[in-house]
């Protein structure tokens, strides 16, 4: 295995990592019962052993990942740089409908931080699971709605004053906090994401959590 590769596929799914995107589809509303192992042999697992960037701006999505352990964060190119424009955690979808769904160029792209675990499964294969099970076709309405949630989030951070949308910020994702943080999510990106500079959000920091931080 090469040490450049930051995005390495398992070789095995655990039992855990499936029930975990199960209980996430509630796909006990679908009553066929070869639903879930039609999925499962769909889906392909990575992990991360480095940052990986996972997607481009310059492509169509033609993937989407549910993320079992670790973060992904897209990321918007303009001519400040680049923007932290979103954040998915364990438990959640990383997708941009429009593109995935669409064929539509995305404006981000994605980036998974080290150590995340996730499941894949392509826009073709998804077309396949509609067409087999009619039924799963509801299940674009609730990955659309909640990633809707997610790109609404940093509006209403920066409704707040600037320190008060670090103190939200860690109680939304409190594992991307501290020096031994379990999520190792940079402040450069943080600080991206809540629309402060760098040296702003370290000075911050120090006024919240004091020198320890």
């Amino acid at each position: 295995m090469s040490k450049k590769n930051k995005l390495i596929k398992k070789e095995i799914i655990s039992d855990n990592s499936y029930n975990e995107l199960f209980s996430y589809l509630n796909i006990h509303t679908i009553h066929d019962q070869e639903f879930q192992p039609t999925l499962k042999k769909m889906l392909v697992g990575y992990y991360t052993n480095g940052t990986a960037k996972i997607s481009s701006i310059n492509s169509i999505h033609t993937k989407c990942w549910f993320i079992n352990s670790g973060m992904i964060v897209g990321v918007l190119r303009n001519n400040k740089g680049k923007i932290v424009v979103v954040i998915f955690k364990a438990g959640e979808i990383a997708i941009l409908p429009d593109s995935f769904f669409n064929g539509e160029f995305p404006n981000c792209y994605f980036i998974a931080i080290p150590d995340t675990h996730l499941l894949e499964i392509s826009a073709d294969n998804i077309k396949v699971v509609f067409e087999m099970f009619p039924e799963a076709n509801t299940l674009s309405n609730l990955i659309i709605a909640s990633n809707t949630k997610n790109f609404m989030e940093k509006g209403e951070l920066l409704q707040l004053p600037a320190k008060e949308r670090i103190m939200e910020l860690h109680k939304r994702y409190p594992d991307i906090q501290g020096r031994n943080r379990k999520i190792k999510l940079l402040d450069k990106c943080q600080a991206s994401y809540i629309g402060v500079t760098e040296s702003t959000f370290s000075k911050l920091l120090k006024e919240i959590y004091g020198e320890e931080h």
